[in-house]
């Protein structure tokens, strides 16, 4: 779960972020499966990594096979409906 505030700059917009219940504190990491164009910032997204070959691993899937291994390793997946990222209220 994210939450923002809308009227932040953007570097502190983000006021709060859970992970699985937990919250996420500065110098967390965490892995995460994008597209290459994305983690460069591309179609408005933020630049994830300054230097994309010391802080991205390319592991020679594409998203699309990284999910559905994923999904196949879990054998039953359920959509969850709860909100992920919301204006803090």
């Amino acid at each position: 779960e994210a939450r923002f505030s809308p009227s932040q700059n953007a570097k502190p917009r983000l006021t709060s972020l859970r992970v699985r219940g937990q919250n996420v504190e500065n110098g967390d990491s965490f892995r995460v499966a994008m597209p290459q164009s994305l983690a460069k910032g591309g179609a408005g997204y933020f630049a994830v990594w300054g230097d994309l070959t010391k802080n991205a691993a390319k592991t020679g899937s594409t998203l699309a096979e990284a999910v559905v291994k994923w999904v196949r390793a879990r054998k039953n997946v359920s959509p969850d409906d709860s909100v992920r990222i919301a204006p803090q209220s």
